[in-house]
C-alpha cells in the first residue's frame, strides 16, 4: 500500500465507482470514476487497485471493467508509450482546498518539464508552504493525470514519488524525450 492510496480523500459516499485497468509501457494503469470524473489513478495491478478503492471508497457499488473508462485508460496507455500527454479528461478533484489547489497547480506544468515544490508554492500564493505542496503531492490519488512527478528538490534532485523514483524517473524520460523531438 502506497501513502497515495492510504490517504486519498474520500468522495461523497453511496453511488457507482467504474473501475477498469490497462497495460501500458510503464506498467499497469488502474482508475476509478465517478460520474463527475476520474477519481482515482494508479499504478496498481487489477486485485490491488479494487481493494485500494474498496478501502478509500466504503459503500460505494463498483462497476467492474466499465467499457467507456477502459477506453480511456487505453488512449493514456497509447499516448505514454510515444511520451505524449495524457489525452484531456474529467477529473474528479476530492481533497482538502488546499489539496485541490496544489493539484490545479500542478495541472499547469507544461508536459516534459519540471517544477520545484517552492517554485508551486508560490506559484499557488503561499511561499512557505513547500512542504504542505509536498505532502499534497504525495497524497495526489489521481497519478499521472495530475502530474505530481513533474515536481522535484529545488536542488534538482527527484525529490520523492508515491509511486516509487524508478517510475517518477521514467516518467519523466518518457515526457522529455518526446518534448526534444519536438523541437
Amino acid at each position: 500500500m502506497n501513502r497515495a492510496s492510504r490517504h486519498a480523500a474520500k468522495i461523497e459516499p453511496r453511488g457507482k465507482l467504474c473501475v477498469a485497468s490497462s497495460p501500458s509501457v510503464v506498467g499497469p494503469l488502474f482508475a476509478a470514476a465517478s460520474s463527475k470524473g476520474i477519481v482515482a489513478f494508479s499504478f496498481h495491478k487489477w486485485r490491488d487497485g479494487v481493494d485500494a478503492i474498496q478501502r478509500d471508497h466504503p459503500g460505494f457499488t463498483l462497476e467492474m471493467g466499465a467499457a467507456g473508462l477502459k477506453h480511456n485508460l487505453q488512449r493514456v496507455a497509447s499516448r505514454l508509450k510515444l511520451g505524449m500527454p495524457p489525452p484531456p479528461l474529467p477529473l474528479h478533484l476530492q481533497g482538502t482546498p488546499f489539496q485541490c489547489m496544489v493539484w490545479k497547480a500542478l495541472l499547469r506544468i507544461p508536459h516534459g518539464a519540471t517544477q520545484s515544490y517552492a517554485e508551486v508554492a508560490r506559484r499557488i500564493g503561499c511561499p512557505r508552504a513547500t512542504r504542505a505542496v509536498g505532502a499534497a503531492c504525495a497524497h495526489n490519488p489521481i497519478a499521472l493525470l495530475v502530474p505530481c512527478h513533474r515536481v522535484v528538490r529545488g536542488d534538482g534532485h527527484l525529490g520523492g514519488y508515491a509511486w516509487g523514483l524508478r517510475l517518477k524517473r521514467r516518467l519523466l524520460a518518457l515526457e522529455q524525450t518526446a518534448r526534444a523531438s519536438e523541437k
